[in-house]
């Protein structure tokens, strides 16, 4: 019963959920720094709701011509860069 217990509270007390408009700030943050990164340094955390934020987040500013999404060949890394 103990680690339901553990596992309910990591799941419902510990997670912060995170909207995709702070996402999108935060990619823009890194962006300014680093002008172009390797797509999978986008996802810090592996938690569901941050993975989706993150690429929801990725994907909307594509749409929005606010970064690039480059790869040279199939197989190759992805990298986003401002665009």
């Amino acid at each position: 019963t103990w680690h339901v217990l553990e596992e309910l509270i990591r799941n419902n007390v510990t997670t912060k959920e995170i909207s995709i408009e702070e996402r999108r700030k935060s990619i823009k943050n890194i962006l300014k720094l680093r002008k172009k990164v390797e797509f999978f340094v986008l996802f810090e955390q592996f938690s569901k709701p941050y993975l989706v934020a993150t690429f929801l987040s990725i994907l909307e500013m594509a749409k929005e011509k606010e970064l690039l999404i480059t790869q040279e060949n199939n197989f190759d890394k992805i990298y986003c860069e401002v665009s």
